[in-house]
């Protein structure tokens, strides 16, 4: 386990690197929580290195996205737009609610 962040951090339990390229074990999976020029700037990293890659980054452009569908041709990706349980919860709702008002006005 370990970070990825700009500052220092002294006094943790796990290793917090300031560039991804600093990294010298190769991780199980990246998970990634950040902003769109931050992911894209770890899929050559994942790629390089074939670590799955965990995404719940927002706000990407067309142009982005294809680049992250582009890089799941060569590691996994898992890419959800929010891993709140309460939104993954309403969005499940707002789906059958939806499936339902279909039904009934047919």
């Amino acid at each position: 386990m370990g970070g990825i962040e700009k500052q220092e951090h002294d006094n943790l339990v796990y290793p917090v690197y300031q560039d991804i390229n600093g990294i010298l074990e190769k991780p199980d999976v990246i998970i990634d929580f950040c902003i769109p020029k931050a992911t894209l700037s770890i899929l050559p990293f994942a790629i390089k290195h074939t670590v799955p890659l965990v995404i719940a980054t927002t706000g990407f452009t067309v142009e982005e996205q294809a680049k992250i569908e582009e890089a799941a041709c060569y590691i996994p990706i898992l890419q959800s737009a929010n891993m709140c349980y309460e939104i993954t919860l309403m969005s499940l709702i707002a789906s059958e609610l939806s499936k339902e008002l279909v039904r009934k006005s047919n």
